[in-house]
């Protein structure tokens, strides 16, 4: 009896992983995009967000789900490189584009003076780069 998953407590706990990363990704692509902020409306990003995020949800589930399994019992390199290497993409994917929407959004309210709202966006944005670095040099090391 000891040592056995829950299938249903892990599938549950994968769902909730899923929704949480996508959402915050999401959150924080809004926010660089300056909705709310500099556009009111989503229409033009919309089918790229929803898709983008889409792709994620899939691409995490089935890293989380082959992770687990791995757990269990071992599991052929090769798979990890198939589930590990999407998600990898589409992280940078969604970085990058965090990251050159946050600049595009400074600059717009550069050039119209907001300062107040410039400032309080560029706190983020140099939290945002902080958190980068961060991760890139823990990669490296």
């Amino acid at each position: 009896m000891f040592g056995h998953r829950s299938l249903i407590l892990l599938h549950f706990g994968i769902i909730v992983e899923v929704m949480r990363s996508t959402i915050g990704r999401v959150t924080l692509l809004l926010l660089a995009l300056g909705f709310g902020v500099v556009i009111k409306q989503i229409e033009k990003y919309q089918i790229k967000i929803l898709t983008l995020a889409f792709l994620y949800m899939i691409s995490l589930a089935a890293e989380l789900n082959v992770m687990y399994a791995n757990h269990d019992s071992p599991v052929s390199g090769s798979l990890l490189f198939i589930v590990h290497f999407p998600n990898f993409i589409l992280n940078g994917i969604f970085w990058f584009w965090i990251y050159l929407a946050m600049r595009r959004t400074l600059n717009y309210l550069a050039m119209k003076e907001q300062m107040y709202k410039h400032s309080i966006i560029k706190k983020i944005f140099n939290s945002f780069q902080g958190c980068i670095l961060c991760v890139l040099l823990l990669q490296v090391a």
